[in-house]
């Protein structure tokens, strides 16, 4: 085992994260949409054992009670080795009434499961050498550090000690860190993070230079620096990066009609429940421009569609980081280039959670008008990201239709961002 491994090494690591992971604090019974309800909790089997052999006698009665050994695979395709059978009121046995667990309130985090003791962080590591930490924004309190920060995500690196990735999950751990891979994706970060632009031409920029620096011809490193260079160039010039942006034209029935069958499937499918709040956002969707889940999306929709688009644009002017810092964060967390061709998908399912946030929030600005808040705002995007990025099956689906309408390359991107 990997921790295992660790705690026997006298090794640092070079840790990587968002300067606002220093501000967290689980906020308990204060916090909206706990992470301890309405949801799959898996453990792991170190942390069974641990409860297994629990003197605390609360603790174990609610393990032995409540947590029960996995035989299923899951949507995903993964086997948890157990997982948490919620009360009739689909909350964890082990949250207590102030919000707190009880693992942790009776003892300390270190005995936390990898995934409660994990969340919101997502961690990577690649072997001993390297690591990096983000947080998912469908916690609350990560979407208010990230999406309500009045300024640029800046990152900080801190020597480490191994140990302290111990007793955390890891996402998709590589074995050898290649420089070229970060500098690329560090570079898609610059791209976001330019002010002068508006957020929807940096990410149009952003998603072509993602596609050519992916591209098997581009392989080498000296192609890549010259393709960096070429883009810094071009980014000091707003006219000439405007006109090139301005070959493309927007494709808003086909943008309107597949954001809506992706929608409608999320909505219908089994698994991990769709929330409320969620829920009535898809409503809103669907009968502010009268779309019908089984008909072709008409020429009234489309005119209806488009002018919440430019109010959207209005009011991201007045919060200017807040989808800025939504992309950052999603590219540094989950956005990686490799030597494999066509290894898009980390990059595709960003375009498409972005598009289909936007279409939700065009919906409620909209419809609330003035009156639509920043704190709806952050609310509305994390009971999104809750819903439909911690459902990897839903994203892996999404992928495969891109695929089957040919939008999986750099056009088909920009058809779901203009």
């Amino acid at each position: 085992m990997f921790y295992e491994k660790m705690k026997n090494i006298n090794e640092t690591i070079d840790v990587v994260q968002p300067e606002y992971i220093k501000e967290f604090a689980c906020i308990g019974g204060a916090c909206p949409d706990s992470c301890c309800a309405n949801w799959n909790i898996v453990f792991d089997e170190d942390a069974c054992r641990r409860y297994e052999n629990c003197t605390d006698a609360a603790i174990h009665s609610c393990y032995q009670m409540a947590v029960q050994r996995n035989v299923e695979m899951a949507a995903d395709g993964t086997v948890p080795y157990a997982f948490v059978q919620m009360t009739a009121a689909q909350r964890c046995p082990f949250l207590l009434q102030d919000g707190f667990c009880l693992i942790q309130r009776h003892t300390e985090e270190q005995n936390l499961s990898e995934t409660c003791r994990t969340y919101p962080r997502v961690w990577h590591t690649w072997g001993f050498a390297y690591a990096e930490c983000s947080m998912d924004v469908s916690c609350p309190r990560a979407a208010q550090l990230i999406l309500q920060r009045q300024a640029p995500l800046h990152f900080l690196t801190e020597k480490c000690s191994a140990q302290v990735l111990a007793g955390y999950r890891r996402e998709d751990p590589e074995s050898e860190l290649n420089l070229w891979s970060l500098q690329l994706r560090n570079f898609l970060i610059f791209i976001l993070q330019q002010p002068v632009y508006t957020i929807e031409e940096r990410l149009l920029l952003a998603n072509r230079f993602f596609w050519e620096a992916a591209a098997p011809e581009n392989k080498l490193p000296d192609k890549k620096n010259a393709l960096v260079d070429r883009y810094v160039e071009l980014l000091s010039d707003s006219g000439q990066v405007r006109e090139l942006l301005s070959h493309g034209s927007a494709q808003r029935v086909m943008q309107l009609d597949v954001l809506r069958l992706l929608l409608c499937h999320r909505r219908q499918m089994s698994g991990p429940p769709v929330g409320a709040d969620f829920s009535a956002a898809a409503d809103r969707v669907m009968q502010r421009w009268q779309l019908k889940p089984d008909a072709p999306v008409t020429a009234e929709s489309v005119r209806a569609y488009t002018m919440d688009l430019a109010v959207w644009r209005d009011f991201i002017i007045g919060y200017p980081y807040m989808e800025e810092n939504y992309l950052v964060n999603q590219v540094f967390k989950i956005v990686r280039f490799t030597d494999q061709p066509a290894n898009a998908d980390g990059w595709i399912q960003l375009i498409f959670q972005f598009a289909l946030l936007r279409l939700l929030l065009m919906a409620a600005i909209g419809e609330a008008g003035a009156s639509f808040t920043e704190a709806a705002a952050v609310s509305l995007i994390q009971k999104t990201a809750r819903t439909v990025e911690h459902n990897r099956l839903y994203l892996q689906q999404a992928v495969k239709l891109f695929a089957i309408l040919q939008m999986e390359q750099s056009d088909g991107m920009e058809t779901l961002i203009r």
